[in-house]
């Protein structure tokens, strides 16, 4: 019955012993040394998180967040575009509440350093303990184990009166050794009994402590897949696969995608879109600048409506924007940008009219009402001109080759600013060009030669036997001195010293137009008719047949 029972004390001892033996700390909470010599220069910097693993998630929360929080705001900027004014209303902050964001930056800093460090410290404490509870647990088994080797002492020690009922023969002195190892046995029994019973109290502390730290780190997990899910990323799955045994599957190697608790892959992603993140960045503040160029660019021109801005990502992957304007509120232009050699800004490719680049010279209503017979009997040159320019006229074309080629000499805004105004004087050009041969046609006998050049030529006739040949340049008819009188003939007895004269008197007065130096020409006839004995030559008249 006595061995009984101390097999069943034995037996719960070494349960005891057995559920001590199995109770492990998770191996997550085992990583520190790894993390540590990992990142020991940054651990030891002054300012730094205790823990560096932490310091590697919050700084990828931060900086997914600041990357989405940045194209955030670049689409909210490209919304507050006014086609009507030109403008983009760009987002300012002041300086009070710039300083205010920082202190609140400062802040949230301090205070997830401070928890940092309070975990770090419970987590110092907890494996202090453990250490201790370890070594304490070895020490109960050495005594188990001695227990186990020699019954007669847990016996013994049970029941000190069987020794002298089973042996009457034994002496005194035997009967005085078992009673002191008797003695020796109960106290290390005691002393085993409050032992336990401190460790299990410790064991309780120590669960206590794990939990509370595995709550923090819980709460710091939610705030990591928040910051992740607000960013557009994915979340982390923190739960780990566990085998039958009860071990951690994932502790000796790490898991790929999102169900990975080791963010060592997960840092290289982030670091990726970090640098992806700040190139975009500085495309936005090379097109901030730019658009920045194009606003005072509208503020100096007029008669330019920009009607579309589009990214162009179609030029071999490189990207570009293609800006497409309206000048004079009827002729399109499209204006294509591409990236510098150095990347840093933006240069013009290639622009073109999507209008059609030839303006036609518009008829006179009254040709198809002038006979031939009218026009021969009339003196009026304006009635002559009906019916020998009664050929439709063909359109003059807009040149933009020897613009290009400039403009791609020059920055972005400054290049836009060279095409655009000249583009404009010569749409104003042409236009004032085809009023001005519209009212030529109306008045004299004229003909256009080299009508699809900038600069044309024009050959007019008077009804007094005059004919003047003048060369247009590329300013005509808006600046002054933009027409050169090549050759003034004469028929019918106009001599060359009175030709000469009214040549260099026409080339003093510097015309704009030809239609300025008709009236000019006609003015100085005039003129010369008023003048006393000078005559207006006629034109000879032919013997008839069998004349006299």
């Amino acid at each position: 019955m006595t061995s009984t029972t101390n097999n069943e004390k034995l037996t719960c001892l070494r349960s005891t012993l057995n559920d001590l033996s199995s109770f492990q700390l998770p191996d997550h909470c085992k990583r520190k040394h790894d993390d540590e010599a990992i990142t020991a220069a940054d651990s030891n910097a002054p300012g730094s998180f205790p823990n560096p693993r932490l310091l590697k998630r919050y700084k990828s929360a931060r900086d997914t967040y600041i990357h989405r929080r940045t194209l955030q705001l670049f689409v909210e900027m490209m919304d507050t575009y006014n086609p009507s004014t030109n403008e983009f209303t760009l987002p300012t902050v002041s300086d009070e509440e710039r300083a205010r964001l920082l202190a609140s930056k400062q802040e949230a800093i301090e205070a997830i350093k401070s928890t940092v460090g309070k975990v770090e410290s419970m987590q110092c404490e907890i494996m202090e303990k453990y250490e201790g509870f370890e070594r304490k647990r070895e020490e109960l088994a050495d005594i188990v184990d001695k227990m186990e080797r020699d019954p007669n002492l847990l016996s013994d020690s049970a029941n000190p009166s069987n020794s002298a009922n089973s042996d009457n023969g034994s002496n005194e002195e035997k009967e005085v050794i078992d009673e002191h190892e008797i003695q020796q046995q109960q106290t290390s029994l005691d002393q085993l009994s409050e032992r336990k019973e401190m460790l299990q109290h410790k064991l309780r502390l120590i669960r206590g402590q794990i939990a509370h730290v595995e709550s923090e780190v819980s709460d710091m997990q939610l705030a990591v897949n928040e910051v992740r899910a607000k960013s557009g990323r994915k979340t982390i799955d923190w739960q780990f696969e566990s085998t039958s045994d009860g071990t951690d599957r994932s502790s000796g190697a790490e898991m790929s995608g999102v169900n990975t608790v080791e963010l060592f892959n997960v840092k290289e992603g982030i670091d990726a879109e970090l640098a992806e993140m700040r190139e975009k960045i500085t495309e936005l503040q090379n097109s901030t600048l730019f658009y920045e160029g194009m606003r005072e660019l509208m503020e100096e021109l007029g008669g330019v409506k920009i009607l579309e801005t589009r990214h162009d990502t179609t030029d071999g992957g490189k990207g570009g924007y293609s800006i497409t304007f309206m000048l004079l509120h009827h002729h399109i232009l499209e204006v294509q940008l591409v990236p510098s050699h150095d990347k840093k800004n933006l240069r013009i490719q290639n622009a073109k009219l999507l209008t059609s680049t030839k303006l036609p010279v518009p008829t006179v209503s009254e040709e198809e009402t002038t006979t031939f017979i009218n026009t021969i009997h009339s003196i009026n040159n304006s009635s002559f001109a009906k019916f020998a320019t009664r050929k439709p006229c063909e359109g003059i074309s807009i040149h933009l080759n020897d613009l290009l080629s400039t403009s791609q000499s020059l920055e972005s805004s400054h290049g836009i600013r060279f095409l655009l105004s000249e583009t404009l004087s010569r749409i104003r050009t042409v236009q004032a060009r085809i009023i001005e041969y519209s009212t030529l046609k109306s008045k004299y006998c004229y003909q256009v030669y080299d009508i699809s050049n900038d600069e044309q030529e024009v050959v007019c006739a008077l009804n007094e036997g005059i004919s003047i040949a003048m060369r247009l340049n590329i300013d005509a008819p808006l600046v002054k001195g933009s027409v050169t009188i090549t050759e003034l003939c004469g028929v019918g007895g106009w001599s060359e010293e009175v030709l000469q004269e009214m040549k260099e008197c026409l080339g003093e007065k510097r015309c704009r137009g030809p239609v300025e130096v008709m009236e000019c020409l006609v003015e100085e006839i005039g003129r010369r008719r008023g003048e006393e004995g000078w005559k207006e030559p006629l034109t000879p008249v032919l013997m008839r047949g069998g004349g006299d």
